[in-house]
């Protein structure tokens, strides 16, 4: 074991050890029934592993824990080492019923995403370590291990999320649509030419449908639906403009607006989502236009699969 991952492990054994853990068994022990529970959120630990990627794993986990229907969510704007190291967790953690951490660090077969959900009523602690071949199976692995390290803690009838950093974040606005007209205008907002896809790098909210992308430098990301799939997508820079291109098989959950035999259908015959689009002088608009089809059916089978083509916007976090 390398000093780095002893120096984290002693740090989850202090963590245990604490004497304010009381404060929060008793704090849990008050809970009226039907009262959703409260988790303190630090950020990951980063061993190796770029900014950019280890920014996208964590708005990714952020997003995925707010799908977890019985919990309170507020991030703490900081890691565990940090919060530890300043003597700040006794009082961060008095009030929440779990707290949750984690680590992510390259080693010889991979990315390794290592996460830590501790607390309840009685104190649980539930450790979690997976090691991904790449980014693209790290981003795609996560939604599953958020659940399972959720699925052991009890449960609670809703989700409330807040964020002490920046509360802004944690509610997906609705986001407005591109009005048609000069491809290089969004919104009397005149648009430019994209000249480096690393500039794009970070999370970004999607148009309607889409709750949140993540852009990874080199020109990789992914989509996460609504309806909980999450979507790899590839992109380039074509004379300045910004295409962006779906990356493996398409999955029923895209089609949440159809029955769903004809929504199973459509993703075995439907051609991969395709987006174009420029930016806003300041960096946090891309607008431009998506590809997709306009489907007609009887409830059961696909009578006619029409080219589509809308106009819609990502807005930067």
């Amino acid at each position: 074991m390398s000093r780095k991952d002893s120096r984290f492990y002693a740090l989850l054994l202090a963590f245990f050890l604490l004497p304010w853990w009381k404060i929060l068994n008793a704090q849990v022990s008050q809970e009226t029934a039907g009262s959703a529970m409260s988790v303190a959120v630090y950020q990951l630990e980063n061993n190796g592993i770029d900014d950019s990627t280890a920014l996208v794993v964590s708005d990714l986990l952020f997003s995925f824990m707010k799908e977890q229907k019985n919990y309170t969510i507020t991030l703490m704007g900081k890691t565990l080492d940090e919060a530890v190291s300043s003597g700040s967790i006794k009082t961060e953690t008095t009030g929440h019923d779990f707290v949750f951490s984690g680590k992510l660090s390259q080693n010889a077969e991979g990315i390794q995403l290592e996460l830590l959900l501790a607390g309840g009523t009685p104190k649980k602690e539930r450790f979690l370590s997976r090691v991904y071949e790449n980014q693209n199976k790290l981003m795609l692995g996560t939604r599953l291990l958020v659940r399972e390290l959720f699925d052991s803690t009890g449960s609670a009838p809703e989700t409330v999320v807040s964020s002490r950093k920046q509360p802004d974040d944690t509610i997906t606005s609705p986001q407005p649509q591109p009005q048609s007209g000069d491809q290089n205008t969004y919104e009397n907002i005149p648009l430019q030419n994209i000249q480096s896809l690393d500039s794009l790098a970070g999370s970004w909210n999607g148009e309607t449908g889409i709750e949140k992308i993540m852009i990874l430098r080199g020109g990789r990301g992914a989509a996460v639906f609504s309806s909980g799939f999450s979507l790899m997508i590839n992109m380039t820079i074509q004379d300045g403009v910004l295409v962006v291109i779906q990356k493996g098989k398409s999955s029923p959950l895209q089609f949440v607006d159809l029955p769903d035999p004809v929504a199973e259908k459509a993703a075995e015959q439907a051609p991969p989502l395709k987006w174009r689009f420029r930016i806003s002088e300041d960096g946090k608009i891309l607008a431009g236009e998506k590809d997709s089809v306009q489907i007609t059916h009887d409830g059961q089978t696909i009578l006619s699969m029409d080219p589509k083509t809308e106009k819609v916007a990502w807005t930067r976090n």
